[in-house]
């Protein structure tokens, strides 16, 4: 009997050792490393790398361990924008693109109001995390993008106490500061593979240089209706000179900077023409998920609007 005892006492100083070096290791504290450029400020784990920024990303981070990516983005909406309830893409079909809502919710960020969003993502059967937070400062929308690569998705949810709290070590102590922007009418961009061109998206007009205008009439991505883009033929860098030469079920990309996502359309028609369009103008009907490009027909001329139809066959992240 008293061998019995003294096994089970062995047994549980032996669970008491296991349980403290859990939460030893749970608890350990995180190294910090300050960034701050004068308009955005934060810690983040001094483990992490920076890695390239692009488009609206302001700075970029990388986990090297685990492969979490985190972007801080900062993007200038234009006039007739107007953002989501809660941020949130509005589509009612967005299941059918990959992404799934799993949550949304309005908190406090350091004294700002933000909103968080966690979508699901399936990738080739697998399923990806990403969380991103939003809040309006300076006439602009800053956000913060969380994606978690398949082998940690679980860990953005909470199920990895180290990602959590790493991710916590930025919302913790991220500010924005008051900060004066320069003027930059581009939100997005429009990537055409199949040609090898990327062009930049604007919604105040059609004669900038490298840039292609969305039909104020039009929908912007995300929302229930159907996307419109205008582009020169042959003036203005010729951005659509070759849209003609698209074929039925080729790709184009769009990034949207307003809402950190990327939307890719399936070419479905070419070479609808519509000579009348001065008096019968293009439509971009609402409650549809289609993009629209037009330009100028015959080259050179403006006889009559050239358009492309697409339709969205998924959305995801915008990553590096």
């Amino acid at each position: 009997m008293k061998n019995y005892y003294y096994g089970l006492i062995g047994v549980l100083f032996l669970c008491g050792i296991v349980m403290a070096i859990s939460l030893s290791s749970g608890s350990a504290k995180i190294e910090k490393t300050h960034f701050d450029n004068g308009e955005i400020s934060f810690d983040y784990p001094s483990n992490w790398q920076q890695i390239n920024a692009q488009g609206s990303q302001v700075v970029a981070f990388q986990n090297p361990e685990t492969g979490l990516k985190i972007f801080i983005n900062r993007q200038v909406p234009p006039n007739d924008w107007k953002a989501p309830e809660n941020y949130t893409v509005t589509l009612s079909t967005l299941g059918e693109f990959g992404l799934k809502s799993i949550s949304h919710d309005k908190i406090d960020l350091n004294g700002a109001q933000a909103y968080k969003n966690i979508y699901q993502l399936e990738s080739e059967n697998k399923k990806i995390q990403i969380m991103d937070i939003n809040l309006e400062k300076n006439g602009a929308i800053y956000s913060i993008v969380v994606y978690t690569p398949p082998e940690a998705a679980e860990n953005l949810l909470g199920g990895g106490t180290n990602t959590k709290k790493e991710i916590e070590t930025i919302m913790n102590s991220f500010t924005v500061h008051d900060f004066t922007i320069p003027t930059n009418a581009t939100w997005g961009e429009i990537s055409i593979p199949s040609q090898g061109v990327t062009w930049k998206t604007r919604s105040d007009t059609v004669n900038a240089e490298e840039s292609v205008y969305k039909y104020p009439e039009s929908f912007y991505p995300g929302n229930n209706g159907t996307l419109g883009f205008l582009g020169h033929h042959t003036l203005h860098s010729a951005p659509f000179a070759n849209i003609n030469q698209l074929k039925v079920g080729e790709e184009l990309i769009v990034k949207d900077y307003l809402t950190q996502k990327t939307y890719i359309y399936e070419v479905t028609s070419v070479g609808d023409i519509n000579w009348e369009y001065k008096t019968n103008p293009v439509q971009f009907p609402a409650g549809t998920t289609q993009l629209t490009l037009v330009t100028c027909w015959p080259p050179g001329t403006t006889q009559a609007a050239f358009t492309v139809h697409a339709q969205l066959k998924s959305i995801g992240p915008i990553l590096n």
